[in-house]
């Protein structure tokens, strides 16, 4: 019965528009010219490489990564893909691979990454650049050392606070249940993706005192609401 079900299954896979698997591994000889959305779980880079070549016309990828993704910089991505959700599960990355990675999208209008990397991750002048095109962009950022206040000062500019509008930045410490919220003026604070309709507003940071806590750094931008 399993038996069957899989041939079923894998002749159905090259008219399919949308799929969503788990560990199933896709034939390298089978194309997926018509698929436009795809969740795929527990991959290799290797494997995403190969997709990108049997699906061109994919849309979105929602994906987790498992491995070494040194080398994600020299994949070949879809020239259509628009959508983005990457998430890596036991590996670093560092600015520097995104800023290689990230410009051969040059479709991508909406990008979410959750992903344990370096400290320079944190860096907004250099997100700046990466992300001038993107109308979502949805970060969750693990670090092993501390951030302190000067760190996420980049992210306290006039693209971020003008251009994108609208930027909820906390902090979590996982040694305790202390969170730090970045809020835009003092009668309230953003949680989650809350949006500002208002033009002016300031930005404040306070931070966990503990040095030696790992943090977990989530950033959503959006759209201004008019």
């Amino acid at each position: 019965m399993n038996s069957c079900f899989a041939e079923t299954a894998i002749r159905a896979l090259p008219r399919l528009n949308r799929l969503n698997l788990s560990n199933l591994k896709i034939s390298p000889t089978i194309q997926l010219l018509h698929l436009h959305h795809l969740t795929l779980g527990k991959s290799t880079i290797d494997e995403l490489n190969r997709i990108f070549s049997q699906a061109p016309q994919l849309r979105s990828l929602n994906i987790s990564l498992q491995g070494d993704i040194s080398s994600i910089h020299h994949l070949s991505p879809c020239s259509q893909l628009n959508r983005l959700t990457l998430k890596i599960d036991d590996s670093r990355i560092s600015i520097a691979q995104m800023e290689r990675f990230l410009p051969k999208l040059t479709q991508l209008i909406h990008f979410e990454l959750h992903v344990k990397g370096d400290h320079d991750l944190a860096d907004g002048h250099r997100w700046k650049i990466l992300s001038e095109g993107l109308l979502t962009f949805n970060f969750k950022f693990e670090f092993l050392s501390s951030l302190d206040e000067l760190t996420l000062d980049s992210f306290r500019t006039e693209f971020w606070l003008r251009e994108k509008h609208c930027a909820s930045f906390t902090v979590k410490s996982s040694y305790s249940k202390d969170e730090r919220h970045w809020y835009f003026d003092p009668e309230f604070s953003i949680r989650g993706t809350r949006r500002l309709i208002r033009g002016t507003f300031r930005c404040r940071f306070y931070r966990s005192t503990r040095a030696s806590s790992s943090y977990d750094v989530h950033i959503w931008i959006e759209e201004r609401v008019s």
